[in-house]
């Protein structure tokens, strides 16, 4: 991570383009619209592959912490959230069977979104 900032800054002073690290508050704020954004996609969506890559783009969001783009990528998320073990009991049994579980964990997902990590 380092070398990536360190390579920031050098293209920064080559290409003289202003460049500042986000502050804590602002980031959260960027990650929270991000999650309301896909939170409202979930709700308005029918496609059942629409719901479950945003289902799961919010449950890593939410529990990994970082934001991933994209869809179609599901498995390889839900395999890495089922190994990291930080993901709760509830949501990683549901995980396991992601088909069949989209109601319930659109549900989870809305409690997850409202009531924080």
């Amino acid at each position: 991570m380092n070398a990536f900032f360190s390579k920031l800054i050098l293209y920064r002073l080559i290409c003289s383009i202003p460049f500042k690290l986000m502050d804590k508050k602002s980031e959260r704020q960027i990650l929270l619209k991000r999650i309301n954004g896909l939170q409202s996609a979930l709700e308005i969506s029918s496609d059942s592959v629409e719901i479950t890559d945003l289902m799961v783009m919010i449950l890593y969001q939410k529990i990994m912490g970082y934001v991933v783009y994209g869809m179609s990528f599901q498995k390889e998320l839900v395999k890495l959230l089922i190994s990291t073990n930080k993901a709760p009991e509830e949501i990683v049994v549901k995980l396991n069977d992601i088909d069949s579980n989209t109601q319930e964990l659109k549900t989870i997902i809305r409690e997850l979104v409202k009531g924080g990590k």
